[in-house]
């Protein structure tokens, strides 16, 4: 693990110390110092106890740096600063150490099975699987291989998980540091532990196209850009995490969620600046889980629009009222 000690700004959230980490942003965000903010920030969000909440924290953060790179000679100090006033809103895992210090005392662990482990979550046995979580993380080396196996059972069931899944294997490449490996694995099983766990699924046809085009017009935008990232990225265990989302994409039916409508017909033109749409979202009066589902909505648009067709760009523009804003 990282000696917070080194790191001024990583020390201060640990810590919790709000106006310490506020005064640091502000005189911190230029080219380098800016890129070791974000570890930080992202390092704390996977360090958080996650079990209540329904989106993963880390999701807020990765959305937050992704509207950031659109301009990171000006980074938004008001973004910033409302991820750090989320943060600390939760306490700090605390057990991540004493599980990995129960199974060192054990003895050297010389092979573990990541099949035993996804027994153990599918077969509701948290405590076995906690212990067989420690075993592999020591037996690999300390690498990733344990937080990917963990990824692909939470990918079992997309619709609950796909989404802090998508934020935090992002925020993970972002990061990419073994020392902080253990933290990212602890979080993202914290945040599957005590979930019912569906058995894996078999692989399905998909056309993308399609279901795209139908997204586009009619559907869950946050979900569906979630799994389709996923999907088209190129991960370790991608088999298994396209085996499920093939079969979740042929399955869910996403016009089913709610949609945003804007009745007035909109012409914007390129580019539409997220960040300003973003700091207009965290300034509204709404309820807390409403901004956030508006952050993760609007970085999902961000992440459709990019590369989209003129047709498309304006069907989401006029599909979504934050355009309006």
């Amino acid at each position: 693990m990282i000696d917070v000690a080194e790191n001024s700004f990583r020390s201060r959230l640990l810590s919790k110390d709000k106006q310490g980490s506020l005064e640091y942003l502000k005189t911190n965000l230029v080219e380098e110092k800016l890129v070791s903010v974000l570890h930080d920030l992202i390092f704390f969000s996977v360090s958080v106890d996650s079990k209540h909440s329904s989106i993963h924290p880390v999701c807020i953060v990765n959305a937050i740096k992704n509207f950031i790179s659109d301009d990171k000679l000006n980074p938004s100090i008001k973004l910033l600063s409302y991820v750090l006033e989320y943060l600390f809103q939760f306490d700090i895992r605390d057990s991540d150490k004493s599980i990995l210090d129960q199974s060192l005392k054990k003895g050297v662990v010389k092979t573990a099975f990541i099949g035993e482990l996804e027994d153990a979550c599918q077969n509701s046995q948290w405590s076995k699987a906690e212990s067989l979580l420690a075993e592999i993380f020591l037996a690999s080396d300390q690498s990733r291989g344990a937080f990917d196996a963990v990824a692909e059972l939470a990918l079992q069931d997309c619709p609950q998980n796909a989404i802090s899944v998508y934020h935090i294997l992002r925020a993970y490449q972002f990061q990419e540091r073994k020392e902080d490996n253990w933290t990212f694995t602890c979080s993202l099983f914290n945040y599957i532990k005590n979930k019912k766990m569906p058995k894996p699924h078999s692989s399905k046809k998909i056309n993308l196209k399609v279901l795209t085009n139908d997204i586009i017009h009619n559907g869950d935008v946050v979900l569906f850009s979630a799994m389709y990232r996923i999907f088209k990225d190129s991960y370790t265990r991608s088999s298994g995490y396209n085996r499920e989302i093939s079969y979740w994409l042929s399955k869910t039916n996403f016009s089913k969620q709610k949609k945003s409508i804007n009745r007035t017909r909109l012409i914007v033109k390129k580019p539409i600046s997220f960040i300003l749409l973003a700091e207009k979202i965290i300034s509204m009066k709404k309820l807390e889980n409403q901004k956030i589902m508006d952050i993760l909505t609007l970085e999902g648009l961000r992440s459709m629009m990019k590369k989209a067709d003129t047709d498309t760009f304006e069907t989401l523009v006029n599909r979504f009222s934050y355009f309006s804003l």
